[in-house]
């Protein structure tokens, strides 16, 4: 039996049924459960270890602390960078739906970008393609074809790459991407790299910033330690890599940073920092390149 089958099943027969009624008159105390897992003694004491990990970290190899405290946010006068307009936000969205149709599919999105000199209007733009399944000779072949499109690639590792490709081609030399400045399935085409080799050598400042930090028991774990006014820097993008648990998965996605070229783990990978910070009430997760944000 595998750690994950062993897991799956510990949780079967531990859980507990709870009926209509039960759940009616008091929850079946599954609030009890909810309220346990987030404020008990274990949820606390997890809280204690992970503000003494981060307060008795190392240094950063530039010898800057890895907490540092006290930061101030929000304070325009300190952005004269965000006031000249020489700082972006980029996104993008699905502007349709992935569509099937008898003789192929078809993806488009929308990305877009603002500063504080510009509206979006400025710089939106629309990215489609469409491919043609023509050598589908057969129903089953057909099939398994448009199988292939929807789940052997990542329809957001398009979207994307459209976002990184926009970041390049904007005025703006401070860009703020949403989401992890490096997108993994994006590390096995050549064109990921070639992408992400362009983003870095085009001069500009670059950092993605996770507005959710759900998806990383890790992440969430150090975000509830940290105070108003910190930063903490986790780990190298190249660690994450290395725990072979991808940061941004999508449903039918497989695992590919086994198959990352050497070159961008080297070049790259090993240089960029992931880390945490809390401006205010809500913390966000990000993605620096160690140059850009030392």
């Amino acid at each position: 039996m595998t750690s994950n089958e062993s897991f799956f099943s510990t949780i079967l027969h531990q859980s507990k049924r709870v009926s209509r009624d039960e759940f009616a008159i008091n929850f079946g105390g599954i609030d009890q459960d909810v309220v346990e897992m987030l404020e008990g003694e274990e949820a606390r004491a997890a809280i204690r270890d992970a503000r003494s990990k981060m307060e008795n970290a190392s240094n950063l190899p530039s010898g800057m602390p890895r907490l540092r405290q006290n930061l101030e946010f929000g304070n325009f006068d300190a952005a004269p960078e965000l006031a000249r307009g020489e700082v972006a936000a980029v996104d993008g969205t699905f502007a349709l739906p992935l569509q099937l149709y008898s003789a192929g599919q078809a993806l488009c999105v929308g990305v877009g970008s603002l500063s504080y000199k510009r509206s979006m209007q400025d710089s939106l733009t629309y990215w489609s393609s469409r491919a043609y399944l023509a050598e589908a000779t057969d129903t089953n072949d057909f099939i398994g074809r448009v199988e292939e499109g929807m789940f052997s690639i990542s329809q957001t590792a398009y979207m994307r790459y459209c976002e990184v490709q926009h970041g390049i081609e904007i005025k703006e030399p401070i860009v703020f991407f949403d989401g992890t400045l490096i997108y993994e399935w994006l590390l096995t085409p050549p064109e990921g790299i070639a992408c992400y080799r362009e983003l870095f050598e085009s001069g500009k400042k670059c950092i993605g910033i996770m507005k959710s930090l759900k998806a990383n028991s890790t992440f969430a774990t150090f975000a509830r330690a940290l105070r108003t006014g910190e930063v903490f820097i986790i780990e190298r993008l190249v660690d994450h890599l290395d725990k072979g648990i991808p940061s941004n998965k999508n449903h039918g996605e497989g695992r590919t940073t086994d198959y990352i070229s050497p070159e961008f783990r080297r070049n790259y990978a090993e240089h960029i920092f992931r880390g945490i910070f809390k401006p205010a009430k809500k913390v966000f997760a990000f993605e620096v390149h160690e140059d850009q944000y030392c």
